[in-house]
Formats: C-alpha cells, sequence, structure tokens
C-alpha cells in the first residue's frame, strides 16, 4: 500500500501524509512505553556499564538496548545493562510487539576522567586537575598536585621560576588514597583506577610566605611532543604561618570518626576558633591538637573578642548537678568561655566524655555521690594540651539519648531516661510519642522499574505503620502525609518539637549506576549514635522475620536524619526499590503489611527491654 501511495501521489503530498500517518502512532505508543533510567541528559559516573529499565504496557514479544537483549518481567518491566564508554552515550531502546515496533532515543555522558586518555593523541586533560580551587597553605605542608593526560610519558610541573618538580604515573592497579596530603576538606580521596594519573608534590619554603604560585603542568612523550597547560587554581603560602582567631557566629554540629568512636563536635557562637589555611570558599580550622575542620567562610568572622587575648590558663570548666526528675538527669556545666564541644558515647553505653577543646590546665576533679542511682561517677581531667575531659558514668545502658544546650556561656546536658509508660500487654506503647519519617518530598527518591518512586511508597508505608503503631497505644506524628515534606534537618527538628521518644525514617534501597540490581537484594537498617543500635538491631530482626528477603545488615551511617541525639534514631530500607523482584512485592499490599509488622513488632520488644 505505501508503495502504490508513493508512485500515485506527489511526493510532497506523499511525504506530508507518511509522517502525519506515523507521527500519530508513536504519540499514541509512547504512553505505553516508557524508559525510566537513566534520565535524557544524565550525566551517569561509571566505568564499564550501566543499567536501563522502564516498562510497557502493550505486550512485548522484546525489548533491546543498544542491540542488547533486556530482562522482561511478568509486571510488564525491562531492565538491560549496556557497555559505555566515555564522552556523550546514546541510548536506543526497541520495544517489538505483535503489530510492530516501537523506539526511544535519549542520550546521556559519561565523563571522561573515569576512562584511560588515548595513547595516540598527546593531551593533559582539564576536567581532572588538583587543585580544583584557590588554596592557602602554610610553609612547610605537603601539597598534592594532580593531572592527568596521555600514558606512559612524563610529566612536569613549575611555578615559572626556575624550580621543576618531576611527577610520577600512578599505578592503577593500586588505587592510590590519601588523606590531608592533598589538602582538601579533610576526606578521603580515590584516584580513578586509570593509566594516565600524574602526581606530584609542593612543600612550601618559609621564604615563599607571603606568595601566589600558578602551576604550569607539562607532559613530554618519548617522541619528544610537549603540551603545557595553567591550572587557574592559585596556591597562596601564608605568612609566618601564624594562625588567625575568628569567632563563630552559626551553630553548627559536625562528625568525626576516631578510635573506634563517632564522636560529634558543636561549635555555639561566640566560640573563638583559629584559622591556618584555606580550600576555594571554606576556611581550615584548628579546634585541637591534630584536629582540624573545614567550614565555610560565612560562618566565622573576624571579631573584637576574636582579636582580644584570651588567657586560656585561667579558664575553668565546673559542673554543677542540677536536676532529676522522672524524664532526665541534667547536669549544668559552667566554662569560662564557650568552647569547641565535642562528645563520644561509650559502645556499651555505660558513659558518655564530654570534651572541651582549647582549654589549658584544667585542675582534674571526681565526684561520687549523687541523688540518682543512675549516674553513679563524674570525672574530668586533662586528656592532651589542649583538651579537657569530662566523663559521666551510669550504672546501666543510656539508650534513649542526650541534648547538649548552650546559653552563651554555660552549658546544660540533659541524659534522657526511658520514657514513663503503664505496663499494659495490650497497649505497651502507651503514653509514647514515636515520629515517623516518610523519606524524601518533595524530591522522587529514588526509582522503581514501574516508574514508581520512594516519595510515593514511603506514605504508604507510613500510614500502615501509623495505625499499628496507634495500635499499641502510642501517639504517632509524621513528618509528611503527602508529596510534600519538610528539609532534612526540619524532620528531626520536628520531632524534638513533638517530645517524640522514637524517630523511625522510611525509605527503599537503590543502587548506584554501574551495579548489576539482579544480583544484589535484601533488607538494610541504619544508624548513626550508639545509643539507638539497640532499637535498629531489634526492628532488623523483626522485619526479616517477616520479610524473608536476604540480611544486608545493620550499619552505622552518617545519615542526616540519625544524627539527632535527644531519642533512639534509625533509618529502614526494607527493600531494594530498583531491584525487579523486589518491586513487585514493595508495590504488595501484604508485603506492606508484613514489614510494617515486623518495624512495629520490634519496637515493642525494644521499649520492653529497656524499660
Amino acid at each position: 500500500m505505501i508503495k502504490h501511495l508513493r508512485q500515485s501521489l506527489p511526493i510532497g503530498l506523499f511525504l506530508l501524509l507518511y509522517s502525519s500517518l506515523f507521527a500519530s502512532v508513536n504519540n499514541a505508543d509512547r504512553e505505553r512505553f516508557s524508559v525510566v533510567h537513566p534520565k535524557p541528559g544524565d550525566v551517569l559516573h561509571v566505568t564499564d556499564s550501566t543499567f536501563v529499565f522502564g516498562n510497557f504496557s502493550l505486550p512485548c514479544d522484546s525489548v533491546t538496548v543498544n542491540g542488547l537483549p533486556a530482562y522482561l518481567f511478568p509486571n510488564g518491566t525491562f531492565l538491560a545493562m549496556i557497555p559505555v564508554a566515555p564522552g556523550s552515550l546514546n541510548i536506543h531502546t526497541e520495544f517489538k510487539f505483535a503489530s510492530g515496533r516501537f523506539q526511544e532515543k535519549r542520550n546521556v555522558f559519561i565523563p571522561t576522567h573515569l576512562f584511560s586518555s588515548p595513547h595516540k593523541n598527546i593531551l593533559i586533560e582539564g576536567s581532572f586537575i588538583y587543585p580544583d580551587r584557590p588554596l592557602a597553605v602554610n610553609p612547610g605542608e605537603r601539597i598534592a598536585i594532580i593531572a592527568k593526560g596521555t600514558p606512559n610519558a612524563h610529566m612536569y610541573f613549575s611555578f615559572g621560576e626556575g624550580r621543576i618538580y618531576r611527577m610520577r604515573e600512578v599505578n592503577k592497579k593500586r588505587r592510590m588514597r590519601w588523606k590531608n596530603t592533598s589538602f582538601g576538606l579533610d576526606r578521603s580521596w580515590y584516584l580513578p583506577s586509570v593509566d594516565g594519573i600524574y602526581v606530584g608534590y609542593f612543600i612550601p619554603k618559609p621564604e615563599d610566605a607571603g606568595n601566589q604560585f600558578r602551576t604550569l603542568l607539562t607532559l613530554i612523550t618519548d617522541s619528544e611532543e610537549v603540551i603545557s597547560i595553567h591550572n587557574e587554581n592559585e596556591i597562596y603560602v601564608r605568612r609566618g604561618n601564624t594562625p588567625i582567631r575568628k569567632e563563630i557566629v552559626k551553630p553548627k554540629s559536625l562528625v568525626d570518626y576516631k578510635n573506634k568512636r563517632f564522636l560529634l563536635t558543636y561549635l555555639y557562637p561566640g566560640a573563638i576558633v583559629t584559622e591556618d589555611g584555606g580550600y576555594g570558599d571554606y576556611s581550615r580550622i584548628t579546634l585541637a591538637e591534630k584536629e582540624t575542620i573545614w567550614l565555610p567562610r560565612d560562618e566565622i568572622t573576624t571579631s573584637v573578642r576574636s582579636i582580644s587575648p584570651i588567657d586560656r590558663k585561667t579558664s575553668r570548666v565546673d559542673v554543677k548537678y542540677s536536676q532529676n526528675d522522672n524524664e532526665h538527669i541534667s547536669v549544668d556545666i559552667m566554662a569560662t568561655y564557650p568552647h569547641p564541644v565535642q562528645v563520644a558515647q561509650s559502645r556499651n553505653l555505660r558513659y558518655y566524655d564530654v570534651f572541651f577543646l582549647q582549654a589549658e590546665d584544667i585542675p582534674p576533679f571526681v565526684r561520687e555521690t549523687h541523688s540518682t542511682p543512675l549516674l553513679n561517677r563524674i570525672s574530668g581531667k586533662m586528656v592532651a594540651a589542649d583538651k579537657y575531659r569530662l566523663r559521666f558514668k551510669f550504672d546501666r545502658r543510656m539508650v534513649w539519648g542526650y541534648e547538649l544546650m548552650h546559653d552563651g556561656k554555660n552549658y546544660a546536658l540533659s541524659f534522657k531516661k526511658s520514657p514513663k509508660r503503664e505496663s499494659l500487654e495490650e497497649q505497651p506503647l502507651k503514653n509514647m510519642v514515636i515520629c515517623i519519617d516518610p523519606g524524601h518530598g518533595p524530591d522522587n527518591g529514588a526509582f522503581g522499574l514501574t516508574g514508581i518512586n520512594e516519595r510515593i511508597m514511603t506514605v504508604d508505608y507510613a500510614r500502615k505503620l501509623k495505625a499499628l503503631l496507634e495500635k499499641q497505644g502510642a501517639h504517632v506524628v509524621m513528618t509528611r502525609t503527602e508529596d510534600t515534606g519538610l528539609e532534612l534537618y526540619q524532620r528531626t527538628q520536628f520531632a524534638e518539637a513533638n517530645n517524640s521518644d522514637l524517630f523511625i525514617s522510611l525509605h527503599f534501597n537503590a543502587l548506584p549506576n554501574g551495579v548489576n540490581p539482579m544480583k544484589i537484594r535484601g533488607t538494610s537498617t541504619f544508624y548513626f549514635h550508639p545509643h539507638s543500635k539497640p532499637l535498629a538491631n531489634m526492628i532488623h530482626r523483626h522485619m526479616l522475620s517477616q520479610t524473608k528477603l536476604p540480611d544486608k545488615g545493620v550499619h552505622a551511617k552518617n545519615f542526616s536524619v540519625c544524627r539527632i541525639t535527644s531519642m533512639p534514631s534509625v533509618l529502614l530500607e526494607p527493600a531494594f526499590i530498583m531491584q525487579p523482584y523486589e518491586e513487585m512485592r514493595i508495590l504488595n499490599p501484604e508485603f506492606r503489611d508484613a514489614v510494617c509488622q515486623g518495624i512495629c513488632d520490634g519496637i515493642v520488644d525494644f521499649v520492653k527491654a529497656y524499660d
């Protein structure tokens, strides 16, 4: 028929009729076929392969992605793993069905620095150069200079005044790791496992103080081809290696992990700190010997207090026992001036350490007697030249959390006792307030093959969990009930404003690009502070007994909603939303009921165990 029309109609009319006919077919079919991931224009940080998944409402005989067959699943979804290459990647998905076929095309980008540079062309890749922002350093500090270019060549860096430094090509199998050496926000850096990564080091001399250096990178091949580029991010060498005193203007809490314990550092407005370096828009702050943090420059300032002399040898930290009631054990701590403070819990939850930084020569003390049998000892002593430790020792595990507050000069530390509840077997959670946080919203979170997302499904599960907990006598509050939601920091504030006893954040798990969803599945539970671990273990065990999914473990992770200290807080991932078979279960109301029953049973057993 098409051939007959082409012969009998003028070519212009034929093309118009042909294009309009197939445009209408494509528009109708487009609603029946969907590629959920990746989105058009996505930047995928993968090195060998990525997954492509979506769904179809018209029965398909096959689905191919870039010519490779996809897995098809009973619920009308598909999943394919395709190889990738650096640069722009076209993804061509073809659906074949009884009456024809439908094609969908989109484009994504794969960063070039994740792949070895070509051997044939001489180049230095401007997208992978370190420093990647301006630096302010002290004389004597070791600074890494890093660049990516043609493999098996010779690379040098210089500053244009005669000093030339050789760089070495890193063995890609070693996956070199460095921390602090690179002067980068105290984070660990991993070089991509590719050929052509060159590393050198610059140690400023005392005579370099006050100067700015711009790095010139030069690469020379064995055939004597030469290429050079400038790194526009300058290195400034500070004068005199003298720290600059600054005042904290915004409250801040930061997390660190030392000696197998998480440390939570509190910075209150008015605290004086020392600045001794910079990295882009961040200042390097020294809190104590060998302890540094990075703060945005707008969170510190030069003030009258910061430039006034402080005699740290006259500083004092005095402890006054203030209150013991049915809900809290409270201690007032009076300090001569605001200190940066760190809090660490022991893993057995029998003692809490509070460190006052930038302190000197504070005398030790021990206090054994108190009006409560729970807190049986408070002791204080200098544990470093500039660090004073208060230790609060209890005669049982303190699992319900703590709060540290500051009024501008003095500190109030409050340890929470077990919530008062009536011993009713029918309603074991009576008088308890539980905050449920349906993860995400307004953002979508992770997607499944059918197109569902965490934002929608977590609310559905939260409503069911709320009903189960209320049957056990709990008063339940939710951070959201619709699509809209609070910012992460507002969710824990909401829980505290409602005097919650527990915080439960519901999510569904996902996988990074390049990981095959067919091979990883199961149930995971996360917490942060040691006092939340007993709740995490109890809920996790009951979820597994209900879901029968593989055990992906209980893990300590620095998630924002888990950092709240005033109550046990957990983040739950009952299943993987992008795992095809687990997504089918997530959509099943029976699975939802089983998951929520497991969470509820875990909470009940936790409360009974730590009453």
